[in-house]
This record gives structure tokens, sequence and C-alpha cells, in this order.
């Protein structure tokens, strides 16, 4: 029988701990063939058949914004926002965009296994990943100054303002596999961290809708705290955190949809890469469904 899903058995009665995905009660079937039905009756939609903007659908990041803008009781702006192809493949372009070989990878110990994988397929050798201690408080930070401090000549000459000497890998939200969060006062630590030694964070913030208990109230997201200073909004400020988002936990994984939040100055990166300027939007009629 041939395998449909990712998964090792397509039994729908089957539960396995080592994915995180919806069962079939949860998989929007209905919707998604109503919001089909209804993007391919209007005949304008014919644009979305054509490679898409780099960014993403203007109408996808803005309905995007206002969508999160109420769910996160916080300003989302379109501007700060990209479509990509799910938070697996926009992870990999992160890690393509942003680092060189001398760029030295942090990551939470213990942290989500397939990341490493990921980066691993980069080039880095997980021997020499930089593997920082968690606590009920999340990211252990003076841990992490230590390892900045005793690595911050570890060799990164890059002439590239595009690159950074740290790639911080972390679940700051509901990490996956502990269930704990960061702190506020940690996340506020690693803004000024990130800026003093030239460290991208890359929030994998999948979980950050998905709170343990419905009265939980995460901490307010890295990537809002890297923006919200308007000093440093300016065009020559460079952005230290992106935040790293999909619909696969809150919708859908084959949809193969996500998002990026980060500082308009990454974005503008991004645009200009050569994956997005040969490829354009990574999922742009799926995007138009979802939207519509």
């Amino acid at each position: 029988m041939d395998q449909k899903t990712l998964f090792p058995t397509d039994d729908p009665h089957h539960v396995s701990f080592q994915y995180g995905a919806p069962g079939e009660a949860l998989m929007p079937t209905q919707v998604m063939a109503t919001a089909s039905e209804a993007f391919w009756r209007d005949n304008s939609n014919y644009t979305y058949l054509q490679y898409g903007p780099t960014l993403g659908d203007s109408e996808y990041r803005r309905h995007l914004a206002e969508f999160l803008s109420v769910r996160y009781a916080d300003t989302v702006r379109e501007e700060r926002l990209a479509l990509t192809g799910g938070a697996t493949a926009s992870f990999s372009n992160i890690i393509t965009l942003f680092t060189t070989k001398k760029t030295r990878i942090l990551v939470e110990d213990p942290t989500y296994f397939l990341a490493l994988k990921v980066l691993q397929d980069h080039g880095f050798d997980p021997a020499n990943f930089l593997s920082v201690p968690t606590d009920e408080h999340g990211l252990d930070v003076a841990q992490l100054v230590q390892m900045l401090d005793a690595n911050k000549n570890s060799g990164f000459d890059s002439t590239d303002s595009s690159k950074y000497a740290f790639l911080l890998y972390m679940v700051p939200t509901y990490s996956n596999p502990t269930g704990r969060s960061t702190s506020l006062k940690r996340r506020n630590q690693l803004i000024q961290l990130a800026r003093k030694h030239n460290v991208l964070i890359v929030c994998d913030d999948v979980y950050q809708l998905l709170p343990l208990a419905p009265s939980s109230v995460p901490p307010a997201r890295l990537v809002s705290l890297d923006t919200a200073d308007s000093a440093l909004s300016e065009s020559s400020f460079r952005g230290h955190v992106i935040s790293n988002n999909s619909f696969s936990k809150i919708m859908a994984p084959g949809l193969r949809l996500g998002w990026i939040e980060t500082h308009p100055s990454l974005l503008a990166h991004i645009s200009r890469s050569g994956i997005m300027n040969s490829g354009g939007s990574p999922n742009h009629i799926v995007s138009g469904i979802i939207t519509t």
C-alpha cells in the first residue's frame, strides 16, 4: 500500500507523539472545499497561476496582519510580514541567506531535533553546535553570555552586512520538547545580547497561538521587542530576530504555508534573494485560497 502521509502509518487511529500534527477530526476539509470553490469562481484570480510577488500577495499579508494583531493582542504590521512555504522551508532559506560557514550555531538544550538536521544539511557540524541549557524560565541567558564571550573571536570576518556571526535557534514559547516559555526578562536580555554580539535569533514560533491552557498568555514575542524601540526603526537599523511561523499547527500541515515576521531590513534582503526573484512567492495559490 502506498504511504499517503509523512507518517510511518496512515492509520487515522494511530497516535504518534513523534509528530506535531492534527488528527483526522481536525482536518478542515469542508472549509478548504468551500474556500477553493469560491476562490476559483472569481475569474480575476487567474493571476494566482502566475509567479507571485517575492514577499507574498499584499492581500494575504494585510489579512494576516489583521488576524495576528487580534490573536497576539499586539500590533502586527503588513510591511514586517512575508509569506513562506512553511516553517521548515523558511528556516532553510534563512540559514542560506544570513549565515556563512564561519557563523557559530547556538541551540537550546533540549531542542527540536529536526532543526538540527536542517542545520546539518547546510554543512554545519552538530559536534560544533553551542548548546545553551534551559531551566523553568526558558533559555539560560547567563550561560549564553559566557558562550558568546568565549566565541566572539571564532574567525567570523564577513564584510557582507546581511551575515551574522551567530545564529541562535530557539522555541521561546511553549517549547518543543519542554513546553516551557522563556521569561519576558530573559527575552529583553536576549535582544540586547543579539545586538552586542551580532546574533540572529530565529524564533520557531509555531506554538505561539496554541496556549497550554485557555487562560495562558505568553510573554511578548521577541520580534516585537526587537522592533519596539522607535529610535531603532530607521532604515539603518538591522533587525536581530526573525519570527518563523506556520499554518501547520493551527490549520493543516499539507497547506505548506506560513509567514515570517521581522524588521523590514531583513525582509528587503530576502526579497532581493535569487530564490525569491526566480520563483516568486513560494505558495501563491494556497495563500489566495486561505485569504478567501
